[in-house]
């Protein structure tokens, strides 16, 4: 990239990459500036209005991010992810009915452009269980499930839609599948957990909290 900016000089597109490079990097003291000096050349870059809306949103900066995300999508009205963002914010900020609104905008985006992921339906769901709104939940979960079947966090949720419905086999069922799409997450196996528990199924209980210490342990060790 040096060398491409020492010939053609710094570009929107380019500087917007060096950003993320610091994003994956985990300098994030070195992308935001990157993201700015993007925009700074070019206001109507959609892109580096994005990144900077998610760079803000992980900072817990909501409003600015939503700021950036408006700007995006001023800019790029089928930009999925920038609608998918505001729903992230106004969820951090408790605005429940609002988030709801970009997650379904976000989800309307993609029909509409025929390429449709799972992240909105689930991003949805994911926030309606939190908010113990199972029955709305349940409808975007199995459209998230439909989409990718092999998404972990998906079926995790399905779980806790089971649970909290009455039907613990049929929980244990879909925790069996997310630790098998997903071998390294612990929460599956604190959740199996408690539902053996709950089933007065001690060993298996107590295998299951073995494993969710395990992967807890593994996962804070120092490398």
């Amino acid at each position: 990239m040096d060398e491409a900016e020492a010939v053609a000089g710094p570009t929107p597109k380019g500087t917007t990459l060096r950003g993320l490079v610091a994003v994956a990097q985990s300098r994030l003291d070195l992308a935001e500036p990157r993201f700015q000096e993007a925009i700074r050349l070019d206001p109507n870059y959609a892109f580096a209005h994005y990144y900077l809306s998610r760079l803000l949103y992980t900072q817990n900066h909501f409003n600015q991010s939503i700021q950036e995300s408006n700007a995006a999508i001023a800019l790029a009205p089928n930009l999925v992810r920038a609608y998918e963002n505001l729903g992230l914010c106004y969820e951090a900020k408790l605005q429940i009915d609002e988030a709801k609104k970009w997650y379904l905008e976000a989800i309307h985006r993609e029909e509409l452009g025929g390429r449709q992921t799972e992240w909105p339906s689930l991003d949805l769901a994911t926030m309606l269980v939190r908010n113990d709104r199972i029955g709305e939940a349940k409808p975007h979960l199995l459209e998230a499930l439909k989409l990718n079947p092999r998404n972990a966090k998906a079926h995790f949720q399905m779980a806790i839609v089971l649970e909290k419905t009455g039907d613990p086999i049929d929980a244990l069922r879909e925790l069996g599948r997310t630790m098998s799409l997903d071998p390294n997450w612990a929460d599956p196996h604190y959740r199996a957990a408690h539902l053996y528990q709950h089933l007065g199924k001690k060993d298996q209980a107590d295998k299951e909290l073995a494993q969710f210490q395990r992967i807890s342990e593994a996962q804070h060790r120092p490398n």
